[in-house]
């Protein structure tokens, strides 16, 4: 091995890396332990045979050799392979070279257990690993494991003739070259499981196509659909997922009796490895192939794309809607979230809150799915339903085509071997819808009303007493329309401001009412002063996943913030069935002084916000209900308002169902404007507005709570009878 190789190899993967979209993230390095090294990873594509050797060289700083298809050594490649350590597959002196290497600790080596890519990721068969072939299904090799045994086999003569000062002796050893038993090395080889996860993964034409199709006529297929997907993952971008997994000991084979007895009889005849010893080593390989292969794909870090084209494999039924699948993965990745013990790797899009799936999409995790599914004839979608194509599903893929043919399928047989993710999966695609729904719902109100306790007595731990639970998140059932109605507080307040209201409409129109507590809120000043708009979004996203889980349809409204959030939301979730806002500001410039600081006076308050006096950091406020609202407005706080404000006033275009603007002619906090301004700016054909006289701001409370409650009782009426 020529180490300027190496590091010429570095410099070109780099390059490569500043010209890729792809995101390479390396996980589990600590697992790596000192000494000599089997790394056997699974295969996949070219880019593990060209790249892994270099990243793993860069972890250890050890030189990673590796075998390599006896078809690639042609041409200049020939001598490109011998440079950086890759040794032909049909090379004769190739297990002399890698157990040398390993002896001496010279070199890792890298094997490919599968022995060629898996292309069609069809890795099991009733439930042992076996490799798809054009020849069909083989038990992968054992090779890693023959190779760390016979090392150690010979680390174990080599030991035992260094304490008795002999010479080394037997054709073995002539084969190896060593002549000095102090050339090797006392650490015993190991064996790593390594696992390569690509997502997404799409096929298409690229850049890479066109110029091997400008150089060479009449390209193999084969070579046209390895450029279309790897050139497709470098160029249009895809995450890179390695994982090294705990290493592998073999010390347990030499425990065997029988083993022992026939090393100690090898070491007094000059050591051959005897047929006894040969029969003991194949019985062991095979486990240790298998134990391999488990932590091999036990690694798999799952993705989105997993999940959706196992659950479409799974689910009895030939139609399922895209709300139903939707809910299905979220309460499967929710699961996953849930297991502590390591037992599966998740991708970094599966550790956050996954309400997006049900909501807005807008990640594109399910669109970009469906897409493909309808390409490759996987789903028809038929309105609100998809149509599963069963066969598609099921039947053999192609060993060269598979990844284009039928990458859903593919998708599938990648995390098959993950049986405990299968149980999952299976579990929620069997439950009927109704149940789904039920379960879905009452683990977010759970979740919330946890998370409202959990915040309370932290920030109260010094003078606890008991949890006021009219200032946590409340859902009101009803079992008369399927409607439900989702209330948003106003900001420095909770949902104690709007459960009246909430109360009213359920019994007025039977419709469920939930009302979530936005974060910070319910607790204290200081609780608020950590936290930004985007979690009050995803608590009124969360919320309209409750009431749309247990209603189908739901409507949308809040006091002040809490109705530019009720806007938020319907700018990017076209099923909410309308909106209404009370007393809601367009911007910051909207709030009276009382409330926002005059613009000259932000910069300095900005500044405040970093200095060390914590008192400095909030604004004294006055309202008219003490008892639910914060005294003291975090200068934080009313940076988030302003950037949520902002998010809203420039997205109010999409709002396109009907919306009710009420808003009072003397509000003391939110200037009368402002209601103009949010009614000229929608996008909404069907809107009304509405000027109450009244100098109230929080218009559920006071002389002018019920004529709000009949404005919003005619409204909800009104779209009721035309959503049902």
């Amino acid at each position: 091995m020529n180490r300027s190789a190496y590091l010429t190899t570095g410099y070109a993967i780099k390059a490569i890396e500043r010209l890729s979209k792809a995101r390479i993230g390396m996980h589990g390095k600590h697992n790596i332990p000192s000494g000599p090294i089997i790394f056997v990873i699974n295969h996949f594509t070219r880019i593990e045979t060209f790249v892994l050797p270099y990243y793993i060289y860069s972890i250890t700083g050890v030189p990673v050799w590796s075998l390599g298809d006896a078809a690639l050594f042609q041409g200049g490649f020939a001598k490109y392979f011998e440079m950086v350590g890759v040794v032909s597959t049909k090379d004769p002196s190739r297990d002399a070279q890698m157990v040398k290497a390993l002896l001496s600790g010279e070199a890792n080596w890298i094997i490919f257990p599968e022995g060629r890519m898996v292309k069609n990721k069809k890795i099991m068969s009733a439930g042992n690993f076996l490799v798809s072939t054009p020849q069909g299904l083989r038990k992968p090799h054992t090779g890693a494991a023959s190779l760390a045994l016979k090392t150690e086999i010979l680390r174990k003569y080599i030991e035992n003739q260094r304490r008795n000062s002999s010479p080394l002796r037997g054709q073995a050893m002539d084969k190896l070259g060593l002549e000095d038993v102090q050339a090797v090395s006392e650490e015993s080889t190991k064996i790593v499981p390594v696992n390569l996860t690509y997502y997404p993964i799409r096929a298409m034409e690229n850049l890479a196509v066109n110029i091997a199709n400008s150089f060479v006529n009449d390209l193999p297929e084969r070579v046209i659909e390895e450029l279309m997907i790897e050139g497709t993952m470098l160029l249009k971008g895809i995450d890179i997922d390695i994982r090294f997994g705990s290493p592998i000991e073999i010390g347990s084979f030499f425990s065997n009796e029988k083993v022992q007895i026939e090393l100690v009889k090898q070491a007094e005849t000059g050591f051959e490895i005897s047929p006894l010893l040969k029969k003991e080593m194949y019985t062991y390989s095979n486990a240790l192939m298998q134990r391999y292969m488990r932590g091999i794909y036990e690694l798999t870090t799952v993705n989105h794309d997993h999940l959706f084209a196992t659950f479409l494999r799974l689910y009895p039924y030939k139609k399922i809607k895209r709300a139903d699948l939707c809910r299905r993965v979220y309460m499967a990745a929710s699961d996953l979230q849930e297991i502590s013990d390591s037992s599966f790797h998740l991708h970094r899009s599966l550790h956050s809150d996954q309400a997006h799936l049900m909501t807005d999409d807008r990640y594109k995790k399910v669109q970009n799915f469906l897409e493909l599914a309808v390409e490759k004839d996987v789903i028809r979608v038929e309105d609100e339903f998809l149509r599963i194509n069963k066969k598609k599903l099921s039947a053999p893929l192609s060993v060269h085509r598979g990844r284009l043919d039928n990458p859903i399928e593919m998708m599938a047989n990648e995390v098959e071997p993950l049986t405990r993710l299968y149980d999952i999966l299976k579990g929620w695609a069997w439950q009927p819808d109704f149940l789904v729904r039920f379960l879905l719902a009452k683990k977010l109100h759970n979740r919330a009303k946890v998370k409202f306790n959990t915040d309370y007595k932290e920030c109260h731990k010094d003078n606890f007493e008991t949890v006021p639970q009219e200032r946590g998140p409340r859902l009101i059932p009803s079992w008369g329309r399927k409607c439900g109605v989702l209330l948003v507080h106003s900001y420095l307040s909770s949902p104690e401001e709007v459960q009246e209201l909430g109360r009213y409409l359920a019994r007025k129109f039977g419709v469920w009412v939930y009302i979530p507590r936005l974060s910070g809120h319910g607790t204290n000043s200081a609780d608020l002063s950590k936290k930004h708009f985007c979690d009050w979004q995803k608590d009124v996203e969360e919320g309209y996943v409750i009431l749309e889980a247990l209603c189908g349809k739901v409507i949308v409204g809040g006091i002040s913030v809490g109705g530019a959030l009720a806007l938020d939301l319907a700018s990017r979730i076209p099923g909410v069935g309308g909106v209404f806002t009370l007393g809601t500001p367009y911007s910051l410039a909207d709030f009276s002084r009382q409330f926002m600081p005059r613009p000259d006076r932000w910069d300095k308050l900005l500044s405040m916000m970093r200095s060390k006096e914590q008192d400095e950091q909030f604004l004294n406020y006055t309202s008219d209900n003490l008892h639910i609202n914060y005294a003291k407005n975090p200068i934080s706080g009313v940076r988030e308002v302003g950037l949520l404000l902002d998010e809203v006033s420039s997205n109010l275009a999409e709002v396109k169902m009907p919306v009710l603007v009420i808003h009072t002619d003397n509000d003391p906090v939110v200037i009368k404007k402002a209601a103009g301004k949010i009614y000229d700016n929608l996008g909404s054909e069907e809107k009304e507005l509405c000027f109450l006289h009244s100098s109230k701001h929080i218009m559920t409370k006071g002389n002018v709570s019920d004529r709000v409650k009949n404005i919003l009782a005619s409204y909800i009426m009104r779209l009721s009878s035309s959503l049902f």
